[in-house]
């Protein structure tokens, strides 16, 4: 469950343990919870959710954001848990999320993210895609391409699913006009990406790179 408590209105100053201060009304809260908030996923998964229901990201700014990303990212893999129980721990977080909204604990979910930073700044550690470590998080030219090569691959599956499902459905029904309309659509995305469609010798339909693309 989360820990962002609201008290009574008042002005509280308090050092977390880089003896950093930090000024926060109109919500007390604990430096110790506040310290801990992106120490576990349960906790960190409620900041996040709580910051996306408060619309909180334009005052978090990008690079903290990151930042707090990051730090969830390596507590899910810590985690050892399945997709689906990240995902279920995901949702539990978003009602927590609505809930701190609710009780009036956006201030608290604020200063959750500066205490972040100040440990951040306290540990040395830069914003990811800054210059330390901006060798370290740009894909090689190799991994690009292969990454490429995997979107076009999933573009091709889709559209094929969904030529099928056109091509075999009725014409006055709904879920053919859908599929029709998908089908047309990832064809765009695929010729965006230099890709034409063609007739192999069979007459199936089957998607390559452009002559033109290939120059």
């Amino acid at each position: 469950m989360f820990q962002f408590r609201p008290k009574p209105a008042a002005r509280l100053r308090f050092t977390i343990a880089v003896t950093v201060s930090i000024s926060l009304a109109p919500l007390q809260v604990s430096a110790v919870e506040l310290d801990k908030m992106f120490d576990s996923l349960e906790p960190a998964y409620t900041t996040m959710a709580g910051a996306e229901v408060c619309h909180l990201k334009l005052e978090i700014g990008p690079r903290l954001w990151r930042y707090a990303e990051m730090r969830v990212r390596a507590l899910e893999s810590r985690s050892g848990l399945s997709n689906e129980q990240l995902s279920a721990k995901k949702e539990t977080a978003k009602a927590e999320g609505r809930q701190v909204a609710g009780i009036g604990a956006c201030g608290s979910v604020l200063v959750a993210f500066q205490v972040l930073d100040e440990l951040r700044k306290a540990a040395g550690q830069p914003y990811p895609h800054d210059d330390a470590t901006f060798s370290q998080t740009q894909p090689s030219p190799r991994s690009a391409a292969l990454e490429k090569q995997q979107d076009v691959s999933s573009l091709v599956n889709e559209w094929t699913d969904a030529y099928i499902a056109c091509r075999g459905g009725f014409g006055d029904e709904e879920s053919t006009s859908a599929a029709c309309g998908k089908r047309d659509e990832i064809a765009e995305k695929l010729a965006g990406q230099g890709y034409c469609g063609e007739r192999s010798p069979d007459g199936s339909p089957v998607w390559s790179m452009c002559a033109s693309s290939q120059k």
